[in-house]
């Protein structure tokens, strides 16, 4: 599954609130009613009252048609409650129809996932290339799909068109996160905080990003401070836990997750969200509970239904992995994540070849995600097929943006491929990212050691190994072998 903080990040990234922005004519025109309203909206959903947020806002969207704030909030509480499909459908029609204008496509193109949402921004945007709504969604669609060029231009581009929302700033923030500069990224987090911090979007956002430095004390004051903004989430409190769990205080962790998990505001996104922390406790009867709980309030969801097959994975029960698996890929057979759990299924089970088939079939529906390329060179190395394994590994490098442990993989893979020289230079890519990998150290010596019979920088390897914390008793006897 993905990292627990990576999925909040998607949850939340993008989110309507009442600050101050760049707003539509007739927001203008009436200002303090618009205003007034999508504060009191935002103040009903904090508090949990999802019914009569909703009815408010579809009486400020009856109001005032033209206001994109007003319909944005009223999307965002339709998705809360989980009718994506029928908000998708109430607003596809304008968007589709001949003469649609800039505004009508954004609104549907920002309900939408992945590269039919991009399709649709991008018309929006050729519309009115300075549509600053569509170029915050865009950009944040395009840091999901690892587009990050795209994304850093869109976003930079809406930040200049207004300098005091906070909607580009927190999206810069994640942005920065996913291209590995967290320093970057507190930055940015903290400016949009300064901007609105009557938001817990950029709170959350910082308080996960600080858990992930080892900051949990800091963490622990930013995600109090969203909780109290916004009773109601269960995404701070899911924070909370996680500032618990990284401190091993996991009965606290438990104390927060399960709160969050009671919250009447859950909708199956946020259940699916808790049930993952579950999983990284062990507590798979809680998770088990959370996931029930969110098959009911959507029989289809497919992230639950995976969910629930992987559950099984982690129960050993491989037989009821697969039955949900299918279930979840009767809904929808696109699923690229839907595939890689069949073929983790099929493995688990023993069926190579099936499992081979869905890992390909996987990635070939999403050929952005380094996950699919490392199961098939998993799979292959453990069949003993090492220069296939080479192949896919060498695909999940490139996917992770030369990532220390694909990096890893990759070299371990030319080991068995008996390719040296090319397993020598991941090992030494790695130690150039970090200098205190002790794997990498340790096989650089061993590969001079043995296959490439180089006395010298074998010893050089083995004694950075040791000076940097090494303890395998081996490396001290293989150095004075060398140095005889």
């Amino acid at each position: 599954m993905k990292q627990l903080s990576r999925l909040i990040l998607f949850f939340i990234v993008f989110a309507v609130s009442s600050s101050p922005g760049l707003s539509a004519p007739e927001d203008e025109a009436a200002p303090a009613t618009v205003t007034a309203e999508l504060s009191a909206i935002r103040l009903m959903r904090a508090r949990g009252e999802y019914d009569q947020a909703l009815t408010r806002a579809a009486l400020l969207v009856e109001g005032h048609p033209r206001s994109l704030k007003a319909h944005m909030a009223y999307q965002d509480l339709r998705v809360a409650r989980g009718e994506v499909k029928s908000v998708q459908g109430e607003y596809s029609y304008k968007a589709r129809r001949k003469g649609s204008t800039a505004d009508e496509i954004f609104l549907y193109g920002r309900l939408l996932d992945g590269r039919k949402a991009i399709v649709s921004l991008e018309r929006a945007l050729k519309l009115d290339p300075r549509h600053f709504f569509a170029l915050c969604a865009i950009g944040s669609e395009y840091t999901k799909m690892g587009q990050f060029v795209k994304a850093r231009k869109a976003l930079e581009r809406a930040e200049r068109l207004d300098r005091k929302s906070p909607i580009p700033v927190n999206a810069l923030g994640w942005l920065s996160e996913a291209t590995g500069d967290r320093d970057l990224a507190e930055m940015y987090y903290r400016a949009a905080i300064a901007l609105d911090p009557e938001s817990p979007v950029s709170l959350l956002n910082l308080g996960i990003l600080l858990i992930g430095l080892e900051r949990p004390l800091d963490a622990q004051v930013v995600l109090e401070e969203a909780a109290h903004l916004s009773p109601a989430d269960p995404m701070p409190l899911l924070g909370l836990g996680m500032v618990k769990a990284s401190r091993q205080d996991f009965e606290g962790a438990i104390e927060y997750y399960q709160q969050a998990v009671d919250l009447e505001s859950n909708n199956a996104a946020s259940l699916n969200l808790l049930a993952n922390a579950y999983f990284g406790l062990e507590q798979y009867d809680l998770a088990k509970k959370a996931l029930t709980r969110a098959l009911a309030l959507d029989s289809k969801d497919v992230t639950t239904l995976l969910n629930l097959g992987y559950l099984n994975l982690l129960q050993s029960e491989p037989d009821e992995a697969m039955a949900w698996v299918q279930r979840a890929l009767r809904v929808d057979g696109s699923s690229a994540e839907g595939h890689y759990f069949l073929g983790l299924s099929n493995e688990y089970s023993g069926k190579v070849r099936a499992a081979e088939k869905a890992y390909r079939k996987a990635a070939g529906l999403d050929d952005t995600n380094p996950d699919y390329p490392r199961a098939l060179g998993v799979l292959y190395t453990n069949q003993g097929r090492s220069k296939e394994a080479a192949k896919a590994f060498a695909r999940a490098v490139d996917l992770s943006d030369r990532s220390e442990d694909a990096l890893l993989d990759l070299g371990f893979a030319w080991v068995g491929a008996d390719e040296a020289q090319k397993a020598v230079l991941c090992f030494l890519e790695v130690v150039d990212q970090n200098p205190d990998n002790l794997t990498a150290w340790m096989n650089i010596g061993l590969i001079y050691q043995d296959r490439l019979r180089r006395r010298d920088p074998a010893i050089r390897a083995y004694e950075e190994y040791l000076k940097r914390g090494g303890t395998d008793p081996r490396v001290e006897e293989w150095l004075e072998l060398l140095r005889r």
